[in-house]
């Protein structure tokens, strides 16, 4: 997928310096010579970087950053300031205050400005990908990691866990039992690959009650086994009398609520790839809690 990258400048130069900087099949350019247009247009295409000019004719660079940081749908946009002769560091203080991630002075190098635009993308990239829960890298993440091992041509297993009638728990227990369930199910399979997998092991959280985790393959199950016993171990604390008081509480629930399900014995499944295809074989362990 290419990256997206809107450049607003009253300079035609500027526009197609910036342009032949970025050429190549990776990125896309989306030109804009004044504010306004530049505003709309981030509005309308949702960029995945914009890099503006300061001076410009319509609104100012400052004002489309502003502007830009109170729309929710171009909030997150990053954004590089080009800066010309004149600009103070008050004026570049105020701009990152009003969110500017980066300020460029004219005259650039090519070379810097595609290095600091490839360092927000990759950095926005992450961010947006970790879990706000658990901290975990999410999906785009785990796709980068599950890539670029097949790119490598390493032998590795991929474990995906979920939590046996984890809807149920939350119904009973509350939401807030439930976050504290998956921050210590994350825990958890840190620990477990941290204590049986070497090197080179990652956790990811795909969201909800969904885990991952990718380990060379002569690990991995091990480190299932590991993680599976420690998730059992916890499960009285997640259902302990502390949390069944707190569910009585709730009139809608009740004590016999407390007992309706058997909760969180979790399925792990691993496949184990070799170079390239995932599905060279399959394993999976289920705890004996029913």
């Amino acid at each position: 997928m290419k990256n997206r990258i809107l450049v607003a400048d009253d300079e035609p130069l500027v526009q197609n310096i910036v342009a032949k900087t970025f050429a190549g099949e990776s990125y896309e350019i989306i030109r804009a010579d004044n504010g306004v247009d530049a505003l709309a247009l981030a509005v309308r295409e949702n960029p995945d970087l914009m890099i503006t000019d300061v001076c410009m004719p319509g609104k100012t660079g400052w004002e489309v950053l502003e502007e830009m940081h109170r729309n929710p749908r171009t909030r997150l946009i990053p954004i590089i300031m080009l800066t010309g002769m004149g600009v103070t560091s008050e004026d570049e203080v105020r701009g990152l205050e009003a969110g500017a991630d980066e300020y460029i002075a004219k005259p650039f190098t090519p070379s810097e400005l595609r290095a600091r635009a490839q360092c927000l993308l990759r950095r926005c990239r992450l961010d947006l990908s970790v879990n706000p829960l658990t901290r975990l890298p999410g999906s785009p993440s785990i796709e980068d990691e599950v890539e670029r091992r097949i790119r490598e041509g390493r032998s590795f297993s991929f474990l995906y866990a979920d939590i046996d009638n984890f809807k149920p728990y939350n119904d009973v227990y509350g939401f807030a039992a439930g976050d504290a369930v998956i921050r210590e199910t994350a825990s958890i399979f840190m620990a477990s690959t941290a204590a049986e997998v070497p090197r080179g092991s990652f956790v990811g959280h795909i969201g909800g009650d969904d885990f991952v985790v990718v380990a060379d393959a002569e690990h991995a199950s091990q480190a299932a086994r590991t993680a599976a016993a420690r998730f059992d171990g916890a499960v009285p604390v997640f259902t302990g009398a502390r949390m069944c008081a707190a569910a009585s509480s709730r009139p809608q629930i009740g004590k016999a609520a407390c007992d309706v399900f058997r909760f969180c014995p979790f399925p792990l499944g691993e496949s184990t790839a070799r170079s390239a295809g995932l599905s060279a074989t399959r394993r999976s362990w289920k705890s004996p809690r029913r």
